[in-house]
């Protein structure tokens, strides 16, 4: 079965306040008793929200970047950092390239 936005909703907040799938299960039934979903539905969705949120949260270049130096994209914070150094060290030259932003 699969689930509707709302459940989908529900087990994405249910998630974030670390409740066990278990437990998400019996939430879905207890708000629907006509609601067949198993554990399994509840780790696919949870695997599905986390994928989403992983993707909007603001870092997919940086990921996409540590990819392309061959690093796991979880590198994405040091590449950041890297990044935030560089140009730090060199702002200078990148006003006199770019133009300076106030």
């Amino acid at each position: 079965m699969r689930l509707s936005d709302n459940e989908t909703r529900l087990v994405a907040d249910l998630t974030r306040l670390n409740v066990k799938p278990h437990d998400i299960v019996t939430t879905l039934k207890e708000q629907n008793p006509e609601n067949v979903s198993t554990l399994k539905t509840i780790y696919n969705a949870r695997d599905k929200i986390k994928m989403n949120e992983k993707a909007a949260d603001g870092n997919c270049g940086f990921r996409a970047i540590a990819a392309c130096l061959g690093l796991h994209e979880d590198n994405w914070s040091r590449i950041r950092a890297d990044l935030l150094e560089e140009l730090d060290m060199h702002q200078t030259e990148y006003d006199d390239m770019f133009g300076s932003q106030l």
